[in-house]
């Protein structure tokens, strides 16, 4: 069973999809993913939507509008 909360660092994230730090805060920036913030560390904290979303992006299976 999957953990519904369970939240990644951009770290994390870098090696489940495979894209860069840099890649990953691009597609932030650019409003494709959204990620929180770690009140106590100001890290980025992503959910299972954003690795999901991203992993769409890489597939080519996510249309992104420019």
């Amino acid at each position: 069973m999957t953990e519904i909360n369970k939240t990644y660092s951009i770290g994390d994230v870098s090696l489940e999809v495979g894209f860069s730090k840099q890649t990953i805060k691009k597609y932030v920036k650019l409003g494709y993913v959204s990620c929180s913030r770690n009140p106590i560390n100001n890290y980025r904290v992503f959910n299972q939507e954003a690795v999901d979303i991203l992993l769409k992006i890489k597939s080519g299976q996510y249309e992104i509008k420019e």
